[in-house]
């Protein structure tokens, strides 16, 4: 058996192709994935044999963490939204809108790409902790939110700000090299990267052509 825990987006996303690859190729294969909402820190116990992970690698330890995707968000709300409201002239003015949040939080820093630009104060009217039903609800015009970029594209969503974004999100994908673990592990590893490449192709963050 191999034991992976991954975000709920990336297993709808990417990894439910690789579980059907797996078991094709390899029929004597089991596999338990686990998926979770909350930000998972890279450390893997004796119940996880591959994990995805953002950014935070300080608990690592002895294992592999091999970098996916970058992952960017931009701020979003329903193309009519602002119908009837007074559209916000500056970052500071979505102090006063509603949001809508995958995590409970009061601030939110905004980057030009990578360079921290401005930091604001929010309440959120509305927390789920899955970005796509985040995105749903912005789509719905309940508030306005921050989405993956490539989650907004085919919904009716205007972009605020465009030349703004959330802190931009490095993911690895990590696992134990070990001597004598079963090969299966790095096989699956290398499947579930392959499948990724190719849908980040056809998904990612940036516009065409970055």
């Amino acid at each position: 058996m191999v034991r992976i825990t991954v975000p709920r987006a990336f297993y709808y996303d990417v990894l439910r192709r690789s579980v059907r690859a797996m078991r094709s190729s390899h029929p004597g294969i089991s596999i338990l994935v686990t998926t979770n909402q909350t930000p998972l820190v890279a450390e893997l116990d004796v119940d996880t044999d591959i994990l995805m992970t953002f950014d935070d690698l300080s608990e690592l330890g002895d294992c592999v963490a091999v970098p996916m995707n970058k992952t960017k968000l931009g701020i979003y709300a329903r193309r009519d939204f602002f119908k009837g409201r007074r559209p916000p002239e500056s970052l500071a003015d979505l102090e006063r809108l509603p949001w809508i949040c995958n995590y409970s939080v009061q601030s939110l820093a905004f980057y030009r790409e990578e360079k921290l630009a401005e930091v604001i104060e929010i309440d959120p009217v509305y927390v789920v902790n899955d970005i796509e039903a985040v995105a749903d609800e912005v789509s719905d015009g309940a508030g306005i939110g921050m989405i993956p970029v490539a989650k907004a594209r085919g919904r009716n969503l205007q972009r605020l700000f465009p030349e703004f974004n959330g802190k931009i999100r490095q993911s690895y994908l990590v696992y134990c090299r070990q001597r004598f673990h079963p090969r299966f592990i790095e096989v699956t590893v290398e499947q579930i990267l392959k499948d990724a490449r190719e849908w980040f192709a056809d998904h990612n963050d940036w516009e065409v052509g970055q």
